[in-house]
């Protein structure tokens, strides 16, 4: 969009975004013939709307570029998955990890090499891995449901092996 110019109080104004056009000299009056209609200027309304537009733009290029947000697999495959881990535990033995074996595992789904870890919100100690091979409960508690506390269980991503001698 171009300004639409006008005399006003001796200097020349756009008559919708109200700049002062101090950049025109004599020379360019006198070129165009003092019809000020024949300047070309890019009205200020017109880069104003240009940087909201510019800023839109931006912000859905970071929302693309964002991480894809993970949710944990149905219950049914959760099932479907847990239920070969529960078989393998029985036949190992049920073999349990440590508290610190069970925190350094933990602490690594905490900060997933792969983005699959899901947080509580109301309990910082608690979440789901969101991987599809997965979708065990992992927490520094030791339950019987959770597979941290399993010394036989890897991780489907490889981010934690089984603890040595399984």
């Amino acid at each position: 969009m171009l300004c639409l110019l006008e005399w006003r109080d001796g200097r020349i104004v756009c008559s919708r975004c109200s700049e002062t056009c101090r950049h025109i000299t004599e020379a360019d009056l006198a070129a165009v013939g003092g019809d000020l209609s024949k300047i070309r200027r890019v009205c200020g309304t017109a880069a104003r709307a240009a940087d909201i537009e510019q800023a839109r733009a931006a912000m859905e290029a970071t929302r693309a570029a964002a991480a894809p947000i993970v949710a944990a697999p149905s219950l049914f495959k959760r099932i479907k998955n847990f239920a070969p881990a529960l078989i393998t535990h029985a036949r190992h033995g049920f073999p349990k990890c440590t508290q610190e074996q069970m925190d350094a595992r933990h602490a690594i789904c905490r900060a997933c090499p792969g983005g699959f870890y899901i947080r509580d919100i109301e309990n910082p100690n608690l979440g789901i891995c969101g991987h599809k091979d997965c979708g065990c409960s992992a927490g520094r508690e030791e339950r019987f449901l959770n597979k941290l506390g399993w010394a036989d269980q890897a991780c489907p991503i490889g981010a934690w092996p089984a603890a040595e001698g399984m």
